[in-house]
C-alpha cells in the first residue's frame, strides 16, 4: 500500500515540476501577446498612408534616420524606380528595425485601407551586411550603416558625381618593369 501511495506522491511531484513549465510557457505565451499588442499599437500610431516621398521621409525623420539623401534617377533609373532615398541608422540593428517598420507600416497600409495604387516590389534585408533595402511604389530606400555607405558610394554612382577625382598626373599606361 505504501508503494501505491508512494507513486502518486512522486506523481504529484513530478506534476509540480511540469507545471513550473507550463507557467514558464504561459509566461512566454503572454509576453508574445504583450509584443503583439504594443506592436499593433506602435503600427496604430506610426501608421500613415504612404502617399509620396515625403511621407516616406518624414517617417525616416521620426524614426531618427541620419544623413537622408534623396536622388532623382528619372528615365536613368534602373527600371522602374524614379527616386532613392539613402539614409544612415545609429547602428545595424537601428537599419533593420527601420526598414521592417517601412515594410510592415506599407503592408498593413495596403491591405486594410485597401491603396493599391502603392506596390511593394522588392524587400531585402540583411542582417550581416548592414544594407536594408525597401521598394516602395517608384521609391526606393536604402538603409545603410556608414562603413556600408563609404564603401559602396551609391550616392556617386547615381548622382553623377564621380567619388574619385582623375587628375592628369595618373599615368594610363603602367611604367615598364625594371
Amino acid at each position: 500500500m505504501n508503494e501505491y501511495f508512494n507513486q502518486y506522491i512522486e506523481e504529484y511531484y513530478e506534476e509540480s515540476e511540469d507545471t513550473e513549465e507550463d507557467e514558464e510557457d504561459e509566461i512566454i505565451v503572454k509576453k508574445e501577446e504583450e509584443l503583439r499588442e504594443i506592436s499593433f499599437l506602435y503600427l496604430y500610431i506610426w501608421l500613415i498612408v504612404v502617399r509620396c516621398l515625403d511621407d516616406i521621409i518624414s517617417l525616416l525623420e521620426r524614426e531618427r534616420v541620419q544623413d537622408i539623401v534623396v536622388i532623382s534617377v528619372g528615365l536613368n533609373g534602373p527600371g522602374i524606380i524614379d527616386t532613392m532615398v539613402i539614409c544612415s541608422p545609429f547602428n545595424s540593428r537601428h537599419g533593420h528595425a527601420i526598414a521592417e517598420i517601412l515594410f510592415v507600416i506599407i503592408y498593413y497600409t495596403i491591405f486594410y485601407f485597401l491603396m493599391l495604387f502603392v506596390q511593394i516590389t522588392k524587400r531585402s534585408v540583411r542582417n550581416g551586411f548592414g544594407w536594408f533595402q525597401v521598394e516602395i511604389g517608384k521609391v526606393q530606400v536604402h538603409v545603410m550603416t556608414e562603413e556600408c555607405r563609404r564603401r559602396f558610394d551609391i550616392e556617386g554612382l547615381w548622382s553623377g558625381i564621380d567619388s574619385t577625382d582623375i587628375d592628369g598626373d595618373i599615368p594610363l599606361i603602367p611604367p615598364p618593369q625594371s
